[in-house]
């Protein structure tokens, strides 16, 4: 099977999981928005956003170290030494969650009014941010990743996506109070990264047994350790340009227009998934190309990936000019239908980024991640002066400004490397993104 063939079938299985997700994704959304409001709904978005902009900016990513480091394991047959690499990464991530929480928890307690909260709903976001410190999936999904079991995180999203569907549609038949929906929603993600964790303990365990235990050489800690910093820190301000832009709207604007945003942003944001899956996907082929010095196919495997993505976005995105207003009118409400402007900004940005799907991972694993970190924060620079020029001078209307030049700045940089990249290149990766 070929390096696009593999793709094919790895994406093929991500993206109907991609599908279903975001189908009940929608579903819940559109319950709860009608359910709660746009204030009660706003509020609800602030105290998500809180949450997971620490769970972000602490989160290594260590899927990704796995997919790159444990490829050489997978190839040598040495299982042993990828379960420690494995157990090293649950590390990681568990100590990511745990400070995730603990600085929610601080945020609630101290600051809550900054974001446009009352105090009375301080407990209700010191419990949804205790949720935070069993977030450690990330280290089970690269297992399942990397062995190419993609049906088994697949499984557990669409499940966790149902579930939050039904549980949307149950409060909204009982017209269960605002309280209701964060206790249930902090308990399903909370079961849900627990059994992720523990199926990934299994499977590690049983790869190893059917291949033989052995004495394996340790790994380079400070490698690996190194790469996921680099990963994370340009993930890290990611989720600071998707979470913090909900949380500027509120605290400059108040919740009502956080919620408004919020549903251009979810809208926009259904559309990452897509992206995100074909990361998914190619990184793990990428990893495994890299890794045997294959880097002109790796290059024509990205090109060849990238072009029809690059023909959808176009097409969805000027579907979305004329069709983008009913639509939110429609599902979510005659209010809703301000929105629209701010959905057209995000969905630039969002849609541009879906086209970079396999560049930025093969940057990553032929120059090293720290390049994609230093091109972040370029683009983090572009966002932050776009979002105060267009919210000083427009307002809620241009909040989405930010994001598509973060974007734009984003694409612009990787093409630009992406033609430089050459074999040569695999020999600087790890020492660029040590520490």
């Amino acid at each position: 099977m070929t390096p696009l063939q593999n793709l094919r079938r790895n994406f093929g299985k991500v993206l109907t999981g991609t599908f279903l997700v975001s189908g009940l994704n929608l579903v819940a959304l559109t319950l709860n928005t009608n359910a709660l409001g746009l204030l009660m709904f706003g509020q609800l978005m602030v105290i998500q956003s809180v949450t997971e902009l620490f769970s972000g900016i602490y989160s290594f990513n260590t899927w990704q170290s796995l997919s790159k480091f444990g490829s050489d394991d997978l190839e040598a047959g040495n299982l042993s030494r990828l379960r420690k690499r494995y157990h090293f990464a649950l590390l990681l991530d568990l100590g990511a969650a745990i400070l995730a929480a603990l600085s929610g928890i601080l945020v609630f307690l101290f600051f809550i009014e900054t974001f446009g909260l009352d105090q009375s709903l301080v407990s209700l976001g010191i419990f949804y941010a205790i949720s935070a410190g069993f977030q450690v999936r990330s280290a089970s999904q690269g297992i399942f990743r990397l062995t190419e079991r993609f049906e088994i995180p697949i499984m557990f999203n669409v499940a966790e996506a149902f579930v939050l569907a039904v549980n949307a549609a149950v409060l909204w038949w009982i017209d269960a109070p605002f309280a209701w929906y964060i206790y249930t929603i902090a308990i399903v993600h909370i079961i849900t990264a627990v059994s992720v964790s523990i199926c990934g303990l299994v499977l590690v365990n049983r790869l190893e047994s059917a291949a033989g235990r052995s004495d394996a050489p340790d790994f380079s800690r400070r490698e690996f350790l190194g790469f996921a910093v680099a990963v994370s820190a340009n993930g890290t301000i990611g989720i600071m340009l998707r979470r913090g832009e909900v949380l500027i709207v509120s605290a400059l604007l108040g919740p009502a227009a956080a919620g408004l945003f919020g549903v251009a942003f979810r809208g926009a944001f259904l559309l990452a998934r897509f992206a995100n899956a074909g990361k998914i996907s190619i990184y793990p082929v990428l990893a495994k190309l890299v890794s045997a010095g294959n880097v002109a196919e790796a290059r024509l495997t990205v090109w060849k990936a990238s072009r029809p993505v690059a023909g959808i976005a176009v097409l969805i995105f000027l579907a979305m000019i004329p069709l983008g207003r009913p639509i939110l009118e429609f599902v979510f409400g005659a209010e809703f239908g301000a929105a629209h402007p701010n959905l057209l900004w995000l969905m630039a940005g969002t849609l541009t980024n879906a086209c970079l799907f396999g560049a930025i991972p093969l940057i990553e694993l032929t120059i090293g991640a720290s390049r994609t970190l230093i091109f972040a924060c370029i683009a983090f620079v572009a966002f932050l002066l776009a979002a105060f020029v267009g919210m000083s001078n427009f307002g809620l209307i241009a909040a989405g400004v930010g994001s598509t030049a973060f974007f734009f700045t984003m694409a612009a940089l990787v093409i630009w490397q992406i033609q430089r990249i050459r074999a040569a290149n695999l020999t600087i990766a790890p020492s660029q993104d040590t520490i």
